[in-house]
């Protein structure tokens, strides 16, 4: 029996599961994969129509990483928009193919090569190399046909939240589907009406419209933010994000991705131990920590097993779950 509502306006959750069960559970989220068996399990399940913020310090490979998560997302068929305003497209797909050739032909890369192009030019000096550069490059435009990136280096134009909402609708209307939608990165994410506005201000409204936008749309938005420079060389805390306050109270699933103490990893090219750490997670437990290791030279992550997952600054297993 369910008691009449005495209060004007208000809704009683009882009555609300009595009259529309069947919409609830029809409306619970999809979980989609991020690759990352370990990352999933934390998160509950994977990614859900929520704002994701991740924050790190400058060259720790942030933006790869999402990268990476972006390609697996499209692997399973859903679109992924990919808002990239301080990295061209260019670089993106370099990334992105040198990382798949990494996955499939790991062993036969020389291991004295650095660059993407040191990398293709010499998989071009013989025959039997080109052939499987080539095939890496087929292979990477097949899994990567469902990511769309909009490059704002290309017009060099000021891009606002305006413009994310705009080429959201417009992507759905014409293919019928609603993206996952990444922005790389926040604090280069304008405001059409940015005069007199401080950059804390700017990103308190975007923030607020990303987050809306993700509930709104029923889809995952993926974040990037940058850092205070006062927290490179700290462990990651909520505070360390630059204009933090409404990031850390508007994201649903605050992360961090942060270098392992005690590494010499011989320039930014060399192999990495990181953690990415949830810091926090509205639907479910933070702090958690998942080590990773950063192959810098390919563009490719991968996770790693602790000998002691109660140790977290002990030394890390380098077996591949």
């Amino acid at each position: 029996m369910h008691k009449e509502n005495s209060a004007p306006g208000a809704v009683s959750l009882g009555s609300l599961i009595h009259t529309d069960k069947q919409r609830l559970i029809e409306n619970c989220p999809e979980y989609i994969s991020t690759g990352f068996k370990e990352f999933d399990k934390n998160l509950g399940g994977g990614l859900t129509p929520n704002l994701f913020v991740l924050g790190a310090a400058s060259s720790v490979g942030k933006s790869t990483f999402i990268l990476q998560i972006a390609h697996n997302i499209a692997n399973q068929g859903y679109p992924v928009l990919f808002f990239s305003l301080e990295m061209p497209a260019q670089i993106l797909a370099e990334k992105g193919m040198l990382c798949q050739l990494y996955i499939k032909y790991g062993d036969k890369i020389p291991h004295d090569l650095f660059t993407c192009r040191q990398t293709m030019e010499r998989f071009l000096a013989n025959k039997q190399d080109k052939a499987v550069l080539y095939k890496a490059i087929s292979e990477f435009e097949k899994s990567a046909a469902d990511i769309y990136v909009i490059d704002r280096t290309e017009s060099g134009k000021i891009f606002s939240f305006s413009d994310i909402e705009r080429y959201t609708a417009d992507f759905k209307k014409k293919h019928s589907k609603t993206p996952v939608i990444i922005v790389d990165y926040l604090q280069l994410l304008h405001r059409d009406e940015k005069y007199g506005m401080t950059d804390k201000q700017i990103v308190d409204r975007n923030i607020s419209d990303l987050w809306s936008l993700s509930h709104r749309m029923k889809t995952p938005v993926i974040v990037i933010s940058s850092i205070n420079r006062t927290s490179y060389n700290t462990p990651m805390r909520n505070s360390a994000f630059k204009e933090s306050g409404s990031i850390e109270f508007s994201a649903d699933i605050l992360l961090g991705l942060q270098i392992q103490k005690n590494q010499n990893t011989k320039g930014e090219n060399a192999d990495r131990l990181l953690e990415l750490i949830i810091l926090k997670n509205r639907f479910g437990a933070s702090q958690c920590r998942i080590p990773m290791k950063f192959h810098a030279r390919y563009g490719f992550f991968e996770e790693i097993k602790s000998r002691n997952p109660a140790d977290r600054e002990g030394k890390r297993d380098e077996e591949r779950i």
